[in-house]
């Protein structure tokens, strides 16, 4: 999108959207992914309701852009004005739809808006500088924004900008303090403003990523219309993440002393860790220590009737912080660790929550082995 120009308030309705389009996807026949969802139109609904209530928060919370300029005063001649800290303070919606377009795709309309926001002003002419506050009311507001649903040419989703429309039926002023009858004039040019930043219209910039090795495998959804949403998870989903985070470098981490609490009594040095391997401490005599954990390769999972297998691969790296505060390898392990475990919606009592998600996991096996040392031979006996 350009943020540049665009009016907040089309940016919140097309942020709308993809927080729609993230979490309900229009079924298409035929189509192979690792995730897929089904929703109703009762579940469409459900979530424009809860959609548009994010959309009040996000509204209230975000700073909308400076608008500067000049205009010309007969008499003053040219007048600067600046309104600066421009918040949303009330947002109402009398009336929204939300819709799959057949052939098209998802569409989003808010009719008869009323925004109210607050803000400060300045101007300033040959004549006086003045500055203070200003309410503004957009009424009559109507937003509409179109997104495409499809597939590319390996057949995987596809969001697209189809149409984005806005209009403004009225703009109301009401400055407060200096002179009234400046700010009287700066209100006329003001409106056509405003009016024109929300009529304009945005575009989105497609994003394309780097397809990765895993192919996905045919699955189906249930028909249960009845039900709001139907969500599909497969192995290709779970995969394509693991390996998505393997390659951006996210599935490693450094731990040092410094991270450690206070309060707990164990620190990270040659001196503690000594207890178990006296080697350590011996070539490293009581000198404070990093552990470098690294992924090897994506962890791996396969799902089967009643049950999640997984495995994941790893390294183990010690260093000693040495004087000078290099580091200087100790020892290095690798791991291979067999999980198992379960995943269920556990129902909960009363209020409008469909339950809550919970699960169960076990060890199946655990490898270790020694890559490397610099302090002798280790002894490992899981």
């Amino acid at each position: 999108m350009s943020a540049a120009h665009q009016p907040q308030l089309q940016k919140g309705l097309w942020g709308f959207s993809l927080l729609l389009l993230a979490s309900f996807t229009q079924p298409v026949k035929g189509e192979d992914g690792g995730l897929k969802v089904q929703v109703t139109q009762k579940g469409l609904e459900y979530a424009k309701d809860f959609g548009l209530e994010m959309l009040k928060v996000f509204a209230k919370k975000e700073q909308i852009q400076d608008i500067s300029g000049s205009y010309n005063v007969p008499l003053l001649g040219a007048v600067s004005y600046t309104m600066s800290g421009i918040r949303v303070t009330q947002f109402e919606v009398t009336h929204s739809t939300a819709a799959f377009l057949e052939g098209t795709g998802l569409n989003l309309t808010i009719h008869n808006a009323q925004v109210s926001l607050s803000s400060r002003w300045s101007l300033s002419s040959w004549l006086a500088s003045e500055d203070g506050t200003v309410d503004i009311s957009l009424n009559r507001l109507f937003l509409s924004s179109l997104l495409g649903l499809g597939k590319d040419a390996r057949g995987r989703p596809r969001v697209s900008y189809a149409g984005c429309h806005s209009a403004l039926g009225d703009v109301e002023l009401k400055f407060h303090g200096g002179k009234s009858w400046l700010y009287n004039l700066l209100a006329a040019a003001l409106k056509g403003i405003l009016q024109t930043e929300v009529n304009k219209e945005g575009e989105f910039f497609q994003v394309r990523g780097r397809p990765g090795p895993l192919l996905p495998a045919p699955f189906h959804l249930p028909n249960q219309p009845d039900s709001m949403v139907l969500l599909g998870i497969s192995e290709f989903f779970a995969n394509s993440a693991a390996f998505a985070y393997f390659m951006s470098g996210a599935l490693r981490v450094n731990y040092t002393g410094r991270m450690i609490p206070k309060t707990v009594p164990f620190r990270l040095n040659t001196k503690n860790l000594g207890v178990f391997i006296p080697e350590l401490n011996k070539e490293f005599p009581d000198m404070e220590m990093e552990i470098h954990i690294a992924a090897q390769k994506p962890p791996v999972l396969s799902i089967h009737p009643g049950s999640l297998e997984g495995a994941a691969f790893a390294s183990v790296e010690a260093f000693a912080v040495l004087p000078n505060a290099n580091l200087a390898s100790a020892f290095l392990l690798n791991i291979e660790a067999n999980l198992t475990g379960q995943v269920f919606l556990r129902p909960v009592q009363g209020g409008t929550s469909i339950g809550n998600i919970a699960g169960s996991l076990a060890l199946k096996s655990f490898h270790l082995s020694v890559e490397k040392s610099s302090i002798g031979e280790i002894k490992v006996t899981v």
